[in-house]
């Protein structure tokens, strides 16, 4: 118990640092595996992955990933029965946050095969990626 008392902030640092090492593993259970872009490339080119741009249909226009559809996260519920369910679902959108909203949607409705572009859009700019119009 005296080394408790005495190394309360050790304890919390080692306590912080094993959540910060299980994070990714929990939040790939939640929300299926988060990729970068250079992930998202791969999972396009390699596994045929359809990316699905959220995002409103003017930022769409204003440039995406090539080959993405637009289903706006608005009304994503309405429009899951177009995806294709044989094929790997890639979800964009600007930062990620509703992508990882739509992925929860998307294993609700018997789709097991999704990614999330992590950082969305704002991480494929980062890398100089190319969008089309």
């Amino acid at each position: 118990m005296q080394f408790i008392v005495q190394n309360v902030l050790l304890i919390a640092i080692a306590i912080v640092a094993a959540l910060a090492l299980f994070l990714p593993k929990i939040n790939a259970r939640r929300y299926g595996p988060e990729v970068d872009p250079e992930g998202a490339i791969a999972l396009i080119n390699q596994k045929n992955a359809l990316p699905v741009d959220l995002r409103k249909p003017k930022e769409y226009r204003d440039g995406h990933i090539a080959g993405a559809v637009n289903y706006p996260f608005d009304s994503f519920a309405a429009d899951l029965e177009k995806l294709p369910k044989d094929r790997t679902i890639l979800l964009v959108d600007e930062l990620g946050a509703f992508s990882r909203k739509a992925v929860r949607m998307l294993h609700a409705a018997g789709y097991a095969d999704t990614a999330v572009l992590d950082g969305g859009l704002t991480a494929w700019g980062k890398e100089k990626l190319p969008l089309v119009k």
